[in-house]
């Protein structure tokens, strides 16, 4: 049986190694841990899954390689609209305002 846990230990290594600004060792351990949420939840529509979706659109972000980032961010914002239900919520609204930033850096006033 594959136990959340693990998946929450993966994803706290992955944000060690992102703080160390060992990003390609922490977007391994943010996919590992995506992976073993996913199969111990068995959905993507859960809080912890949208968090490392939102954790590796930062790394993405940081490397700036920003239709990825963009990419997890999107992801991560459907997850959390669906699981906390309005747009006020902190967790939607940082989401939000992280995809903002990465428009900015792109030069992509309009969005």
């Amino acid at each position: 049986e594959i136990h959340p846990e693990v998946a929450e230990t993966l994803r706290d290594m992955g944000r060690v190694f992102y703080l160390q600004e060992e990003l390609d060792q922490a977007l391994e351990q943010y996919q590992v841990s995506q992976e073993v949420y996913r199969e111990a939840y068995g959905t993507d529509v859960h809080k912890h899954v949208a968090s490392v979706m939102y954790n590796m659109a930062m790394v993405y972000e940081c490397q700036s390689k920003y239709e990825e980032a963009l990419k997890f961010y999107e992801q991560a914002l459907e997850i959390r609209k669906i699981v906390y239900g309005k747009l006020e919520h902190p967790e939607v609204a940082e989401t939000l305002q992280n995809m903002a930033m990465v428009y900015n850096s792109q030069g992509n006033y309009d969005k």
